[in-house]
């Protein structure tokens, strides 16, 4: 599942998970923390922690999550997505949860990814468009955590910049190294 499309199933399973059939700036944010895969989940919590975000959004909802935290994997969270929503629903979004500003921020997503050169939005481009359409409560959030809207476009194009070159060893076939054992 690509990286964007996994976000957008946390989102959804992040509003179900505050009880609401829904998807607003809030769950993208927190979905954005919570995908411990994604690049934007390294800048956000270079910047605060998913605990701060979760807590942030509940107080500016006035309401707390339903229950223990989702478990984060796609598998599990395609499961719950599927019993709340509907199918139809695991990350189209058209779907009708997703409000007209999520959608104005997925637009924007692509933009971000056309803009950097890229065949593919990720998260990052995600988070970036999030904070630059600077409205919701995700937005709200994030300032109430002393994170603005510059530091997290400043860390995310530091994380993209070594990016490349994070992958390249990642994917690279390295010998061992002598006398490690």
């Amino acid at each position: 599942m690509p990286a964007l499309q996994h976000v957008l199933l946390l989102a959804l399973d992040t509003a179900d998970w505050f009880g609401h059939d829904y998807v607003g700036t809030e769950h993208v944010l927190i979905a954005l923390a919570r995908d411990s895969a994604g690049g934007a989940s390294r800048v956000l919590h270079r910047l605060t922690t998913h605990e701060a975000i979760v807590s942030r959004v509940s107080d500016l909802m006035g309401q707390a999550p339903v229950g223990p935290a989702p478990d984060d994997t796609a598998e599990a969270a395609h499961k719950r997505v599927a019993l709340r929503f509907g199918p139809a629903a695991e990350v189209d979004p058209t779907f009708p949860p997703f409000t007209p500003r999520v959608l104005k921020v997925l637009e924007m997503t692509r933009d971000e990814a056309s803009r950097r050169g890229d065949a593919e939005p990720s998260s990052e481009h995600l988070l970036v468009a999030l904070v630059r359409e600077g409205g919701g409560l995700a937005t709200a959030a994030l300032q109430q955590l002393n994170v603005t809207a510059g530091a997290v476009i400043a860390a995310t194009e530091d994380h993209l910049s070594w990016k490349p070159l994070l992958d390249m060893v990642r994917e690279a076939e390295l010998p061992p190294l002598e006398g490690a054992g």
